[in-house]
């Protein structure tokens, strides 16, 4: 009796270890110290450094030019331009129009005051914010008080 009970919990535990496993997306939650370094994009996707991008088109649409330039690939149309290492994970992401934003509502053509970060600096025509702990970068580029690029690093 206690080697058929043994014989089915075996089988059972084979049968789950051996199903089938679906392939989950999973979804990276912010944290506090990825408001500001976040770039929002298709669908509300947020993007911050070192994000892993399987398909790019989920991301910023279909509409976009591919390079190569060393080990990187990059991906870009008019309005934003994704760096990606070879292992897919981002290494730059550089705004270029008001289509996309930072999370907090910064954007291309918003006025430098409305920039409040707690750690940066400012110049030559740059307001640098660094997060907490100084891993990523975000350059705003400025002219005449009013940004005209972003750039996550």
């Amino acid at each position: 009796m206690k080697s058929k009970i043994l014989f089915i919990c075996c089988f059972i535990l084979l049968l789950c270890g051996c199903s089938k496993k679906e392939d989950t997306k999973t979804e990276e939650l912010l944290t506090n110290n990825d408001i500001g370094f976040t770039i929002i994009v298709e669908d509300g996707r947020g993007i911050t450094k070192d994000s892993k991008i399987n398909h790019i088109n989920d991301y910023i649409g279909d509409q976009y030019i591919e390079s190569k330039k060393n080990n990187d690939t990059v991906y870009y149309n008019d309005s934003i331009q994704i760096t990606l290492n070879k292992k897919n994970k981002v290494k730059k992401v550089e705004l270029l129009t008001d289509y996309y934003k930072v999370e907090g509502n910064f954007y291309v053509g918003l006025e430098k005051n409305n920039l409040d970060y707690e750690n940066h600096k400012e110049a030559n025509n740059q307001y640098i914010a660094y997060s907490e702990n100084k891993t990523v970068k975000m350059t705003y580029t400025l002219s005449n008080n009013t940004i005209t690029k972003i750039t996550l690093a």
